[in-house]
């Protein structure tokens, strides 16, 4: 017996190193493997996803509905739901070792137009993100088919319904335009121009069939599709491998409209990408393109605000801070984004560069903005937010001696101060080393040993290490190296 427990104990010494490697192995490796099977998959299941509905993207997806829903009711990936029925959505964060990770996606019509078929906003929810809809179905807008309506002089088209709104365009005596919704007091239509939203005086336009502006709904402040307001959470981990995102709700709008949602109680107005994430117990707002205007605030592209939150959750509890540059440490964060595959979306996600970002702030500093919030385009590194990095290396940065040329093959880091973990491949490194490629990340040398992708900085340390992070005191940097 003593014998035979001896064998055992000594089997179990030999298995044990194997099975530790095992798992190492199959988290460097299952992990980028992972993200893009799944972002692959997604983009199959959601494909062709109509306005006001819900997709089950990928594999672990928990739903409540407003009323009870047969057993197997969204329950596997591909199947969807109406809006109009969906109470909450809440996504898994990744696991590479059970292979799970949860996303969603959402079409929702927003204030887009009936007479803009298709159009809509789309979310993805990433990893660790609850969404619950705050608008209830007896409380929800249905929009309506559009009438014509044809103007009876020139006319003046404006953003809202009153002569206090600005002018968006003119419109011919004649034309014809369609027509979806008038204001409270029904004194003004809302029409849509050039796929523009606008307004006109109702004296100045005739129904083509009539009643047929009596019939349309009233359209306000106040009037909310499925889930254009919602009340959300993201949850933070850390980083299984540089090929996945956080944990995010992305938002985009279609081209060229600008749309309203409000999250967490606050308006926001889009005609762009932004991503919205929550960290202890505060909301943070993220423009990937265009721009978002926040209580009357334009947030470029590139920028970031964050406001703190109530302890529901569901309000702000203070203002929001002055919109200040995304850091390359943020940008890195986002990069995975441009990833998803582009028949989820109005259009493909394309980060600004450091130097796009650099150029807007300059540009915010030449118009004399302070860094209020009273003003557009708030922020710079006049209020004591952080400046854009620039391409000079950090300290620490690469040796004396010449242009180091990275060697191909697997790289590794233990986070730094990034809280990012993991490992992934050099490869592709020019002859002259002016770029090389870190997992689907492709760098370019813009200086001595210093490089850029995207908004990613790399600095070179030797031919086996680099550097990826900010330049500032309190930068997140990580040290990849050579295994």
């Amino acid at each position: 017996a003593k014998i035979m427990l001896l064998l055992i104990l000594l089997l179990l010494l030999m298995l044990a190193p194997q099975v530790a490697l095992g798992q190492a192995q199959v988290t460097d490796e299952t992990c980028p493997a992972l993200v893009q099977q799944a972002l692959e998959d997604v983009g199959n299941n959601c494909d062709s996803l109509d306005r006001n509905n819900a997709c089950y993207g990928f594999n672990q997806v928990d739903a409540a509905f407003f009323e009870e829903q047969p057993e197997e009711f969204f329950s596997t990936p591909a199947d969807r739901a109406a809006l109009s029925i969906l109470q909450t959505l809440q996504t898994a964060p990744l696991n590479t070792e059970d292979s799970l990770w949860g996303i969603a996606t959402l079409n929702v019509q927003a204030n887009v137009p009936g007479s803009l078929p298709g159009q809509a906003v789309v979310f993805i929810l990433l990893g660790d993100v609850e969404l619950e809809n705050a608008v209830a179905p007896e409380d929800a807008f249905t929009p309506v088919d559009p009438v014509n309506v044809s103007t009876t002089t020139n006319a003046n088209v404006r953003s809202g319904p009153g002569t206090i709104w600005n002018i968006l365009s003119g419109t011919a005596f004649g034309e014809v335009l369609p027509a979806d919704g008038v204001n409270s007091d029904r004194q003004w239509v809302r029409i849509l121009k050039n796929d523009r939203v606008g307004w006109i005086n109702r004296p100045l336009v005739q129904e083509e069939n009539p009643g047929a502006i009596d019939s349309l709904p009233v359209i306000d402040n106040t009037t909310r599709t499925p889930m254009q307001a919602f009340y959300f959470r993201t949850g933070f981990g850390g980083l299984e491998c540089v090929e996945s995102p956080p944990s995010v709700l992305v938002v985009q709008g279609p081209e060229n409209i600008t749309v309203e949602v409000s999250a967490n109680g606050a308006d926001i107005q889009i005609g762009s990408t932004i991503a919205l994430l929550t960290e202890n117990g505060v909301m943070q707002l993220f423009v990937l393109s265009g721009r978002a205007i926040v209580d009357g605030v334009v947030i470029p592209v590139g920028f970031m605000i964050e406001a703190p939150l109530s302890e529901d959750g569901q309000s702000l509890a203070g203002p929001w801070s002055p919109s200040r540059p995304m850091t390359a440490e943020q940008l890195s964060l986002f990069t995975p984004l441009q990833d998803i595959p582009e028949n989820l979306l109005n259009y493909p996600i394309v980060l600004p560069s450091l130097t796009q970002i650099q150029q807007i702030l300059l540009a915010i500093q030449n118009q004399g903005s302070t860094g209020s919030t009273g003003q557009t385009g708030t922020g710079g590194t006049g209020t004591g937010d952080p400046a854009v990095p620039t391409q000079a290396p950090p300290p620490g940065g690469p040796p004396p001696g010449g242009q180091i040329i990275l060697q191909e093959g697997p790289y590794a880091t233990d986070g730094g101060n990034c809280g990012l973990r993991g490992s992934t491949t050099v490869s592709n490194i020019a002859s002259d080393g002016s770029g090389w490629t870190w997992g689907r990340v492709r760098f370019s040398r813009t200086g001595p040993n210093t490089y850029f992708a995207g908004g990613i900085l790399g600095v070179l340390l030797s031919p086996t290490s680099f550097q990826i992070g900010g330049t500032g005191a309190d930068a997140c940097v990580s040290v990849w190296t050579r295994r």
